[in-house]
């Protein structure tokens, strides 16, 4: 029983020593500093010294004797009280304090490597930014729709469409690549095209409201390919106010 009040007392942000001082008093009642050193086998000072830590928290009561000053513990039940009235505060502005959490929100980066990451990239990217509209600047192989582009492109427009959110799409004026659109069109994704020369083919990008994922061609590596998803606002941001830039350029795809 002792250990699991200490475990408690702990939890309430007491150190050992506190909990062991106070813990004495609660089975000495009324004793001087000196009294309770020797009880302990502490020296005066150190007791005197965590007296006046448990006062400040309102667990120690000190009174006046006819020599000496004597010091007793105070019932836990005011203590306890005490700290759920502080907890309660602290859920009343757990609002104003996840919005500073928000204010300074770190990055979170995470990559993937090669072409059997590239569908858990988008699955993670996907998951990570449920709920939220998509902006999507697309890429094209220039020697053509493989197998390996033809599975992921089968796999996105499935996760697509499962997508109850605005998803927008800018594919290259390619025509093996409109042409395996075309065959594959999801009734979920609004389409434009851009002319291959506006724009790179060795970088894709998904943008969300939260979160990008880059996926890149990186010729001469061994994967050939990498994914990189930063959660980051303000990047994020960024990055959809570039693509609605290139949205605008964009034609009706047909």
């Amino acid at each position: 029983m002792k250990q699991k009040i200490k475990t408690i007392l702990s939890d309430l942000g007491l150190s050992e020593r506190q909990i062991e001082i106070y813990m004495k008093l609660l089975q000495l009642g009324e004793v001087t500093g000196y009294q309770l050193s020797q009880e302990l086998g502490l020296t005066r000072s150190t007791v005197y010294f965590v007296l006046d830590e448990l006062r400040a928290k309102n667990l120690v009561l000190k009174s006046p004797g006819k020599k000496k000053q004597l010091y007793s513990a105070k019932d836990p039940e005011s203590f306890f009280i005490e700290k759920q009235q502080n907890l309660q505060q602290l859920e009343a502005l757990l609002p104003e304090i996840r919005s500073l959490a928000k204010t300074y929100q770190k990055t979170h980066v995470h990559t993937f490597d090669g072409y059997r990451e590239l569908q858990n990239s988008l699955r993670y990217f996907l998951e990570a930014t449920s709920g939220q509209s998509l902006a999507l600047l697309l890429t094209y192989s220039p020697e053509g729709v493989t197998e390996e582009r033809a599975a992921f492109a089968t796999f996105l427009f499935d996760s697509l469409s499962e997508r109850k959110q605005s998803v927008r799409a800018i594919l290259p004026d390619h025509e093996p690549t409109k042409t395996f659109v075309k065959n594959n069109k999801n009734s979920n994704i609004t389409w434009r095209t851009l002319d291959t020369k506006m724009y790179s083919p060795q970088v894709a990008k998904y943008v969300a409201e939260t979160a990008v994922l880059y996926v890149a061609r990186v010729p001469g590596t061994q994967t050939g390919l990498v994914e990189i998803f930063v959660e980051n606002e303000n990047m994020a941001h960024a990055e959809k106010q570039l693509f609605e830039i290139v949205w605008a350029q964009g034609k009706e795809f047909e």
